[in-house]
């Protein structure tokens, strides 16, 4: 079964995500308002067993289950200005939301 939804990103575009199995564990950009346990239904569906969406499949739905929330890699924002006695550190961490696929659910 190979199924490929998409998630509103941060910065108002899609983010495609491929699902291979069930109980398979996806990274997606941090979901506001979820906790531990809560179910999250992805309707835009692009592609499920050979079907293809014009743009989304209208009968399928991805059930998720929010694993928890994650922080990725530490990024260093460093800048400075040559003679000048100006140097600037920062430092960045994205969050992330970690996602159990539960279900990808077909209806007639």
């Amino acid at each position: 079964m190979y199924t490929v939804f998409e998630i509103k990103s941060k910065k108002g575009g899609a983010r495609q995500i491929e699902v291979n199995k069930v109980n398979q564990l996806k990274t997606v950009d941090y979901q506001k308002n979820t906790k531990s346990g809560d179910k999250i239904i992805f309707d835009k569906v692009l592609v499920h067993e050979g079907e293809f969406g014009q743009p989304y499949l209208k009968n399928v739905q991805v059930i998720g289950e929010v694993v928890k929330d994650i922080k990725g890699k530490k990024i260093i924002i460093f800048k400075y200005k040559a003679k000048k006695r100006y140097k600037k550190k920062q430092g960045h961490r994205q969050q992330y939301t970690q996602i159990k696929i539960v279900d990808i659910a077909k209806s007639i």
